[in-house]
């Protein structure tokens, strides 16, 4: 799995941040996983929430190209994994940083 994803990026409260996964199988190519592909986020606060695109919450934007837009409402660390369930069989883990305001 290959990730163009947020990795130590800071944002503001408030923002929209997109999070992506790309899914690549044994020869290097770009490859949707047979199964699903589940994301899990953790907010500052420690709350997990988890979201799959067999439910329609990721979407898929082309072949191995995934994406989630997850509004950050809360400061500090956020974290976040992308899975895919089956051929390809992959995960990657990354986290971002939500930056403290005067205003919220």
């Amino acid at each position: 799995m290959s990730e163009t994803l947020h990795l130590h990026s800071k944002y503001d409260y408030g923002d929209h941040v997109r999070l992506s996964a790309t899914f690549l199988d044994f020869n290097g190519d770009a490859a949707d996983p047979d199964v699903d592909v589940i994301l899990r986020v953790m907010a500052p606060n420690g709350a997990v929430n988890v979201y799959q695109y067999s439910l329609a919450q990721i979407t898929r934007d082309g072949v191995g190209l995934y994406s989630y837009i997850q509004k950050v409402e809360q400061e500090g660390d956020w974290y976040y994994r992308f899975e895919g369930t089956d051929d390809p069989t992959a995960a990657a883990e990354y986290w971002f940083h939500v930056q403290d305001s005067v205003f919220f």
